[in-house]
């Protein structure tokens, strides 16, 4: 997904913090793919860009994407262990947003 302006200079800003938080990364970003992170980060921020015209995230949006990341992450690890019927898994954050 390509990003407005607005929005990548949003998650420049959000990867220069957590670069220099190191516990707040670690909250954020340990057991995660960082790559999906700042994407669904976008995702978010561009939702709000249009809604409300700011890129930004509440600390409760922040909360919903780490949460978010981590169940992907674990119902991928339970569909490579076992065999699934499911042929989709949402790895996208907009598929929990309104």
């Amino acid at each position: 997904m390509e990003f407005l302006p607005d929005i990548l200079i949003y998650i420049q800003t959000v990867k220069k913090y957590l670069e220099s938080n190191k516990n707040t990364k670690d909250y954020f970003l340990s057991d995660v793919d960082e790559d999906l992170f700042f994407q669904n980060l976008g995702q978010i921020a561009q939702i709000n860009f249009e809604k409300n015209g700011e890129p930004q995230l509440s600390k409760e949006q922040f909360e919903v994407l780490r949460i978010s990341l981590q169940i992907f992450k674990q119902i991928d690890e339970e569909i490579k262990t076992e065999d699934s019927i499911y042929d989709y898994i949402p790895n996208d954050i907009k598929f929990y947003l309104k």
